[in-house]
């Protein structure tokens, strides 16, 4: 094991390395490296599959299991209502054109139902 400072160090040093192997953000895949499929593993019942690369749909589902969500947390005394600015900062992030930007970005945008269900969470 070899620690690395920041995930695109992990990136670059298994592109350099024959059969190693390393954990960083989807968003930092190389060409030099290698996506691998897992699958959720029961110790109890010895059980491996199905095996699932990084999608966004695999992420969003849950079936890929590294992976994370991000969160949003405001400042917001209860039964307070937001701020104008912070509740059109949380409609910007919730709207097409972030999901579009997040996606250029390399990261999974949600989809269109998880997002409008969630921003109604946050924005009401």
């Amino acid at each position: 094991m070899r620690p690395e400072p920041v995930a695109s160090s992990i990136v670059q040093a298994i592109a350099t390395e024959d059969n190693a192997i390393g954990f960083a953000s989807h968003f930092l895949a190389a060409a030099r490296t290698k996506t691998l499929a897992i699958a959720q593993n029961d110790v109890a019942q010895n059980d491996a599959g199905p095996y699932v690369l990084p999608t966004a749909e695999h992420s969003g589902d849950g079936s890929y299991p590294l992976a994370r969500k991000l969160f949003i947390y405001v400042n917001r005394a209860p039964g307070m209502a937001l701020s104008p600015l912070t509740r059109e900062f949380l409609r910007f992030i919730c709207s097409a054109q972030w999901q579009e930007i997040t996606a250029h970005g390399g990261n999974f945008p949600l989809d269109a139902n998880l997002a409008r269900r969630e921003c109604a969470m946050m924005i009401d």
